[in-house]
């Protein structure tokens, strides 16, 4: 069984992260770090990222997005949302659970809910979609 960590944004190098959505043939815009800085700057938008890495902190799962506040102010606790632009990325399915699972954790006391946009899987050369 391997041993994942789930890290954040903050805590991996944007090169280490670029790489690593650069190798990976489902990826797009949405999950790279020019993004994460766009949803920086966006207001109420709060971005975050989450990667599963492994012993060597090498990546081996990662989602990202943002959350919504949709309604700032007074009922903003009740109205966000995460959104995530594009499906978690991964090189094994035990690491998409782990960080899927840790991302639930995560968000329990943030959100309202998560949505996935623009998702698609591909297991043992199938599309699912």
């Amino acid at each position: 069984m391997n041993n994942y960590t789930v890290i954040d944004a903050s805590q991996i190098a944007k090169e280490k992260w670029q790489d690593f959505t650069d190798k990976n043939e489902n990826c797009n815009i949405f999950s790279t770090p020019y993004m994460f800085e766009v949803y920086r700057e966006t207001p109420n938008y709060e971005p975050f990222a989450y990667y599963a890495v492994d012993d060597n902190m090498q990546i081996k799962a990662m989602l990202s997005g943002f959350i919504e506040t949709v309604k700032p102010g007074f009922l903003s606790s009740l109205s966000k949302r995460a959104v995530m632009m594009q499906a978690p990325i991964f090189d094994g399915l035990q690491a998409l659970d782990f960080v899927l699972s840790e991302f639930a954790k995560i968000m329990k006391h943030k959100v309202i809910y998560s949505e996935v946009r623009n998702f698609i899987f591909i297991m043992k050369d199938e599309i699912i979609i």
